[in-house]
């Protein structure tokens, strides 16, 4: 049992909150007396009893792990007796509920992973399509029913009909920079291995009945997201299905705890990290018979003969040639794709979709940058079926889930010196002129081609700064993340991570998704936040965080920016206190020759150190501090201080 004290809501101590639980158990339950922490109900129709109880402990301690145990504690003798000595196991979904006119309406759940606190895994649901709904307005359901009309292998027989596309949609995949892999051959033995395998990977230890999955009745697609929505009711909800009240998932990557670097379209998860990623094209992008291997052959000769097999070490005359190569081709194109999703993330398999087609793959360890093809599997495939391979790959990707990515085949570099050299360095491109006599305007520093050398950075492969200078760094020398992701949007995302098992240094790391970013804004606003931080060394530490690495990975396919980790929290109307502070932030700014450029409560965290009490980030749209622009920002400062204070 927990070692946490739970108490009733009404004996809640400080720091606690309420947490609501439901237990569903199949048939009635006799001796479970009702009182003012629990109530007892019996549908007759349904044959379900359900148990709601509440509980006050503190969330930002108590783990999932400690809620299936004392659940097991509570009511062991009613649970289904695979649960008797497997108390973390217990199937839980969080489940968030609206109430209206009384009643509760119930939103889709998500599976807990035993890892997280409560409050981390309640934060999972503030996710796409749920942002309105509050942390209190949550059930965490442990629902022991066995309901539904079919079994695991009927389930996974089930076929689909494939989708209809009306016009032509054009790929999510804008650019295939980064790095080719070595070889591309067939999975030839992926067929046998499915047909041979008797699953399933994952599902609640009491299950033995599931609910039918029926083709969705929109089959008519006009655009990639279409298709996301399609297989989300389809093959995806058919194993979230099997794996529902596990930490089994497939769904968006906002949903992963740790985020997933880059952008696919879906991922395989485990609540906390990824498993295998998923990208989803349109069948009139990739057709229904694409032979991706023999399609890839040719262009992948003429990238082989390159000088180096990363886009970003490249000669313009040779960047050229690889676009040439890979413009056209468009299996080509999403299997460097997807294959470096996989690779950055460290993953071993990945999974290409158009709802009518289906593509495996498998990188090999034994030889980082050879992948392995199976497929294509049509909608339609009965030996075997999509479900099947589908749960096979969990399996799979359970049991050995990593590859370290190509960028391991480098040897470690020494400390090398580059733009900026080592903190502390004197360099007159770093904001003032011959003599320290007076600080060029931001604009003039941009132009300078000796001092703003963002577009030259972000061309080289990631340096982290140390003392003694700039140390290369790829995406293997990240150590497992522990923490959520900061933030993930479509322009970018941010993790916090640490590199290096010695010596090691924690970041904020930004990160841009070249595949799938296609505005130059978002990328020319990454190099300006580089310039900003170039131009503003004497704030570094203050009111803005400290530069710690930028540059890129996996051969130019991501562009990472990292930063100070800052302690913090978003301004909000509980830190009025704190207006004035957070003014002299800005005025700071705007006497170094700066203007933030982009005024919001996401930008301006709260910490608790009294010698810094405001951080001001992401100056991705800085510019230069003329009189008009700081009139401008301090208007917005003001109209966002009223706009907390109503």
């Amino acid at each position: 049992m927990s070692s946490i004290v739970w108490a009733r809501p009404d004996h809640a101590a400080r720091n606690s909150a309420d947490i609501k639980v439901s237990v569903l158990l199949d048939g009635t339950v006799a001796r479970i007396a009702e009182h003012d922490a629990c109530c007892v109900r019996y549908d007759q129709d349904a044959n379900v009893t359900t148990l709601k109880l509440r509980f006050s402990c503190d969330k930002k301690k108590v783990t999932v792990k400690e809620l299936r145990e004392h659940v097991h504690g509570l009511y062991r003798a009613y649970l289904p007796t695979v649960y008797v000595d497997n108390p973390d196991e217990l199937p839980l979904v969080i489940v968030p509920v609206e109430v209206m006119d009384n009643e509760e309406h119930f939103f889709k759940g998500r599976n807990a992973s035993n890892s997280l606190t409560l409050e981390y895994a309640e934060a999972r649901l503030v996710g796409p399509g749920d942002v309105n709904l509050g942390l209190g307005f949550l059930w965490d359901r442990f629902d022991f029913t066995d309901e539904g009309d079919v079994s695991y292998h009927q389930l996974i027989r089930t076929t689909f009909a494939p989708s209809l596309t009306r016009v032509k949609p054009e790929s999510s995949a804008k650019s295939a920079t980064g790095r080719c892999p070595t070889s591309v051959r067939r999975w030839t033995d992926f067929y046998d291995a499915v047909n041979r395998y008797n699953g399933p990977a994952q599902t609640a230890l009491h299950r033995s009945m599931y609910p039918t999955i029926s083709d969705h009745p929109q089959k008519y697609t006009g655009s990639e997201s279409e298709v996301e929505a399609l297989l989300d009711n389809e093959a995806f909800l058919l194993v979230n299905e099997l794996t529902m009240g596990c930490d089994i998932e497939i769904g968006s990557r906002q949903f992963v705890h740790r985020g997933v670097i880059g952008q696919p379209d879906r991922v395989i998860h485990n609540c906390l990290s990824p498993l295998v990623p998923i990208e989803v094209e349109s069948s009139s992008v990739l057709p229904d018979d694409a032979d991706i291997v023999s399609l890839c052959q040719e262009a992948l000769q003429t990238l082989s003969k390159l000088p180096d097999q990363r886009y970003s070490k490249l000669s313009a005359e040779d960047q050229h040639t690889w676009d040439i190569a890979v413009r056209d081709n468009m299996a080509a194109k999403v299997l460097i794709q997807i294959i470096g999703y996989a690779c950055v993330n460290k993953l071993r398999y990945a999974i290409l979709t158009t709802h009518r087609a289906w593509w495996f793959l498998e990188r090999l360890p034994s030889e980082l940058g050879a992948v392995r093809v199976a497929g294509p599997i049509h909608a339609r495939n009965r030996d075997p079926t999509v479900g099947q391979c589908l749960d096979y790959m969990l399996s799979l990707a359970l049991a050995s889930p990593s590859c370290p990515s190509p960028s391991a085949l480098r040897t470690s570099s020494p400390p090398r010196r580059g733009r900026g050299g080592a903190r502390g360095d004197s360099n007159p491109g770093l904001g003032t002129i011959a003599g320290g006599v007076a600080k060029r305007s931001f604009t003039n520093y941009r132009l300078d081609a000796d001092a703003a050398k963002s577009r030259k950075a972000f061309d080289a492969n990631a340096v982290v700064r140390r003392d003694s200078g700039e140390v290369e760094f790829t995406e293997n020398d990240v150590l497992p993340r522990l923490y959520p992701a900061l933030s993930q949007s479509t322009r970018s995302s941010v993790y916090p991570i640490t590199v290096f098992h010695e010596a090691s240094i924690t970041m904020a790391l930004k990160v841009v998704d070249c595949y799938k970013v296609e505005d130059d804004d978002v990328k020319d606003e990454l190099m300006n936040e580089l310039d900003a931080y170039e131009y503003l060394p004497e704030l570094q530490g203050s009111v803005i965080p400290q530069l710690r690495a930028f540059g890129n990975w996996y051969g130019g396919a991501f562009l990472v920016l990292g930063s100070e980790l800052i302690e913090g929290k978003d301004l909000c109307a509980e830190h009025q206190d704190m207006f004035g502070e957070v003014r002299r932030a800005f005025m700071k700014l705007h006497d170094a020759g700066i203007v933030h450029g982009d005024v919001a409560c996401r930008n301006t965290l709260v910490t608790r150190d009294p010698a810094r009490p405001i951080v001001l980030i992401d100056f991705g749209r800085a510019n230069e501090a003329t009189n008009v622009a700081i009139a401008r920002e301090l208007g917005s400062l003001d109209r966002l201080f009223d706009s907390l204070r109503s």
